[in-house]
């Protein structure tokens, strides 16, 4: 038995997936990032939230558990954000998360920019 990390992409072929199954594979950790397609898109993600749940029910009917990773923190995300999320992830039966704060990363200059004039309009106490 083993797991690993995929891109939620990687469910579109039923072969692979029966490979994955048939090699032990369980579980998978894949990087959904959020439920909100504006927030992906935001930050020049290609993911498509309408696509999720067909990938996920393929991985399930291969008997490979999900653990997803979110991203909270984008323009569009709110207070509501987690409840959502968390409804949505217990309704699909993912396993677990791992949830992060938009964090930018070298060359990914939307985030910087977004952040940076952020931070410009930051009051200090």
């Amino acid at each position: 038995m083993w797991m690993g990390q995929m891109n939620i992409h990687v469910a579109q072929s039923h072969q692979t997936l029966r490979d994955l199954a048939d090699s032990g594979c369980v579980a998978m950790f894949i990087g959904l990032e959020s439920i909100n397609q504006d927030s992906l898109t935001s930050v020049d993600k290609k993911n498509k939230v309408r696509a999720y749940e067909e990938l996920i029910k393929r991985i399930y009917d291969h008997e490979i558990g999900i653990f997803a990773g979110l991203v909270v923190g984008m323009d569009y995300d709110d207070l509501s954000t987690f409840e959502r999320t968390l409804d949505w992830c217990d309704k699909m039966g993912v396993a677990g998360a791992i949830w992060r704060i938009l964090t930018p990363y070298p060359k990914q200059n939307r985030i910087k920019q977004t952040l940076q004039e952020r931070l410009s309009n930051f009051v200090y106490f």
